[in-house]
């Protein structure tokens, strides 16, 4: 493996004992950081590094056990000397960390590290991330991990100058005349009280910002002035002689609170132990700080939502990086997106909101205060309506319901505009009480709101420019598929499921009409949640159906709103499904076939778009040319099936003619050679069948072949079996893979059905009925055997038995087959 060092490495090594911080405890202020890395990146594992001549320390760790690893053949042993951060986006796949222990075992996937750089430029080790998943990590991830590296450095300067802090204030605890000159001349408040929590000692600064003078300071219970007082509080930091470090606010004496910064430590006076409080003032400071955060903060979401708009057109993805910035920024409880479909409707398209309040994203609101309330609103004007407290506000009673319902307690509504048009509302919730909004937090809404409308303005013309093409290619993939198939359903299916998807509606069915019925019914459908009811078979009627009748006249029919439907049948379909109706025509050489149905549910309701109409029009007509090629093309199969009966069967019998004879015994005899099973040949001639034909005549004869075929027919169980006529009075049975003893029992069972039928037959020498005579033979084809002496030796056999007397079956002997 590879150790990577610097050519300061001595150097190095001596800064990094300096700070004192190997092998230490775990301290809280580094584990907040690596547990802050690990919640904003995602991640599983983080830790802090640091690297000494063979080994990495881990001051802190999050998501791993190990307190310290080997620096041969380490990450961070590499990472630290990185030019900014370091990052492997699949461990597995790079060459050097593929074989690396922590990717074999631990089956780490992904590694990201900023270096631990001192204001000397010194590399100390590193603040890294680890994770089980391959990812990138995107340029906004990388500085937060860069930002939070360089606050690991600045507490480890800060710690150090802590530990030198402590050694100053022992060294000062050696001069009383120094100390008290000290205290008087400092600003801070200052106090020395006993364990009992009485003032010992002060100094103006401590009179004047408590508003007491020094006699009243002294022997003051320090309760008086704030709860945290008692070593007890804090714990084994002041046993140990360490400065215990807390923000606290200390009670005036005319009751105000002022907040303060204190510095509490032990002080020994003549061999006494007291207790020491310096506290600063920090109003100011907090004032600056909060306007600090407030700004950077400011400036950091308008510089992450600019570089979403740059990174991406998606608007879904824009939404909710506004929202989830939002909401972590004002820390309240939901922040929503809601966009208009119509003037008093309107839908949440994007939502972040903390638990357990109720998330309403992709929830349809209806409410006529809601257009009312910016009607009069123009893009100009740039208005921010806020409720601190909507039970004290002047809202309408409808208005106020709602609000309710949402448990919403305070809220800010911004509009969102596109050219002159109210497009939606930028809208934040305060659910857990009452709030009034500062002055920052408005005017960063407003801007956002600017750049919110930029951003939506760029993806609606970026998804218009995809949609069509994304249409062009839909229409194309369509078309496609329903020339490459002649089969309806394939058709059918692929026309509803890709429509449903282009034009994003409910439903898509389409419907045949059946004239002589005076029905039309659902032949296929696409339904865009399960929860829809299928539909398929429905029929409805055609009689009184003023829509059927426009339809009928090839006329498409579009209906924004199913509530103006007023005719019988038509109101109680849109029962089931009302909302928007847009019905094109199916027709052919001017014929009506039926229709291509699209629904918009009453939740999603707005008017069909003449695009929309245009998309449905095209589809429907390709749609219609390949119900008409499908249709012609199953009447020519059905010709071509018919025709191809007509030259296999027997027209007077039904049963095979000498031709599927003749194809078929070669079929099978192939297969009995090649799979080594038997083939049987039974062949059957009617018992003087002349004189018959010249007693009854030829029609009765007709009939008598007849009846003996379907006897044959009932004869045979096997699906392979064949009955053909083989020519006059004599038919045959082809029976694959069927031994001799089986063939045996077929022959009797023909006996059995042709003395059933009890066909008269006068001229018989041998019965009073029709009976028949068989030849059978059984063989296992060969390649050096010839089907044609087969047929010949069960010819004989037929022979044999008419010589017998007739009305039997003879046959062949093994020893006489064919060999």
């Amino acid at each position: 493996m590879v150790h990577f060092t610097s050519p300061d490495e001595h150097e190095r090594l001596q800064v990094l004992y300096r700070y004192q911080i190997l092998d230490t405890p775990p301290e809280a202020v580094f584990d907040r950081i690596t547990a802050l890395a690990t919640r904003i990146l995602n991640v599983p594992i983080a830790l802090i590094s640091l690297v000494e001549r063979d080994r990495i320390f881990f001051k802190s760790r999050q998501g791993i056990d190990t307190p310290e690893v080997d620096r041969e053949g380490s990450w961070c042993g590499q990472a630290m000397f990185a030019q900014g951060v370091y990052w492997v986006a699949d461990l597995l796949e790079h060459p050097l960390w593929s074989n690396h222990s922590f990717v074999r075992e631990k089956q780490l996937r992904f590694y990201a590290a900023s270096p631990l750089c001192t204001t000397t430029g010194h590399r100390l080790g590193t603040l890294c991330v680890m994770d089980y998943h391959p990812h990138p990590l995107d340029g906004e991830k990388s500085a937060i991990l860069a930002a939070l590296g360089e606050l690991v450095v600045e507490q480890m300067d800060l710690r150090l100058a802590t530990r030198r802090l402590v050694t100053t204030e022992k060294a000062l605890k050696h001069s009383e005349s120094r100390f008290r000159q000290f205290v008087e001349q400092a600003a801070d408040v200052f106090l020395i009280y006993d364990e009992m929590g009485f003032v010992l000692d002060t100094n103006q600064a401590a009179c004047d910002f408590l508003g007491y003078s020094r006699e009243e300071l002294l022997r003051l219970p320090m309760h008086l002035i704030t709860s945290h007082w008692h070593p007890q509080q804090y714990g084994t930091a002041l046993l140990t002689g360490q400065v215990y470090r807390q923000m606290d606010h200390y009670r005036c004496k005319d009751g105000t609170l002022m907040p303060v910064e204190v510095r509490l430590g032990w002080i020994e006076i003549d061999e006494q132990r007291w207790i020491h409080a310096i506290a600063r003032d920090i109003r100011d400071r907090l004032i600056v700080e909060r306007k600090l955060k407030q700004q950077a903060d400011r400036q950091r979401l308008s510089y992450s939502l600019t570089q979403s708009l740059r990174r991406t057109l998606h608007l879904d993805d824009i939404l909710l990086t506004t929202v989830a910035e939002l909401c972590q920024l004002f820390s309240t409880d939901r922040v929503a997106i809601f966009r208009f479909l119509n003037p008093h409707q309107g839908q949440v398209v994007a939502e972040s909101v903390v638990p357990p309040w109720l998330s309403i994203e992709g929830e349809y609101f209806t409410d006529l205060c809601i257009q009312q309330t910016f009607e009069n609103l123009s893009q100009q004007e740039q208005i921010l309506i806020q409720h601190p407290n909507i039970d004290q506000g002047n809202l309408s009673l409808c208005h106020l319901e709602l609000l309710r319902q949402l448990q919403v307690k305070a809220y800010c509504v911004l509009p969102i505009f596109l050219a002159q048009e109210l497009w939606g509302l930028l809208v934040v919730h305060h659910c857990t009480a009452p709030r009034q909004w500062e002055e920052w937090e408005i005017d960063l809404l407003l801007e956002l709101a600017n750049q919110l409308a930029i951003a939506i303005q760029h993806s609606q013309l970026y998804e218009k420019t995809q949609y069509q093409a994304q249409r062009e290619q839909t229409i194309h993939q369509v078309v496609k598929a329903m020339r490459r198939s002649l089969n309806l359903d394939t058709i059918f299916s692929t026309v509803v499921n890709s429509l449903g998807d282009l034009l994003f509606v409910d439903r898509v069915i389409i419907v045949e009409y059946r004239a002589e019925e005076k029905v039309w019914i659902h032949v296929a459908e696409y339904r865009k949640t399960s929860e829809l009811a299928s539909s398929i078979g429905d029929t409805i009627e055609d009689e009184n159906n003023p829509i059927a009748e426009r339809l009928k006249a090839l006329k498409i029919v579009k209906i924004d709103d199913t509530m103006d439907l007023h005719d019988p049948i038509n109101y109680n379909l849109s029962q089931n499904f009302g909302g928007a109706w847009l019905l094109i025509p199916l027709s052919y050489d001017n014929q009506l076939w039926g229709s291509l149905t699209l629904m918009r549910s009453p939740q999603r309701l707005q008017a069909w778009s003449p695009h929309e109409i245009k998309v449905a029009q095209e589809i429907a007509d390709h749609l219609a040319i390949a119900i008409e090629q499908s249709c012609l093309y199953h009447q020519l199969e059905k010709a071509n099936q018919e025709l191809s009966q007509l030259a296999c069967l027997d027209g007077l019998t039904g049963v095979a003619n000498r031709r599927q004879f003749d194809e078929y015994f070669c079929l099978q005899w192939n297969r009995g050679e090649q799979e080594a099973i038997p083939l049987s040949l039974i062949l059957v001639d009617i018992d003087f069948f002349k004189p018959y034909n010249d007693t009854y005549g030829h029609q009765a004869g007709d009939d008598a072949l007849r009846q003996v075929a379907q006897a044959l027919t009932h004869s045979v169980s096997q699906n392979s079996d064949l009955v053909a006529r083989y020519g006059g009075e004599e038919f045959a049975l082809i029976l694959p893979n069927t031994p001799l003893e089986q063939a045996q029992k077929i022959a009797e069972n023909i006996q059995a059905q042709v003395a059933a039928l009890q066909i008269p037959h006068s001229a018989s020498l041998i019965s009073p009925w029709i009976t028949v005579s068989m030849g059978l033979a059984t063989i296992i084809p060969q390649p050096h055997l010839s089907p044609q002496e087969f047929v010949t030796s069960v010819d004989c056999c037929l022979y044999q038995a008419k010589a017998k007397g007739r009305n039997c079956y003879q046959n062949m002997a093994r020893e006489n087959l064919p060999l």
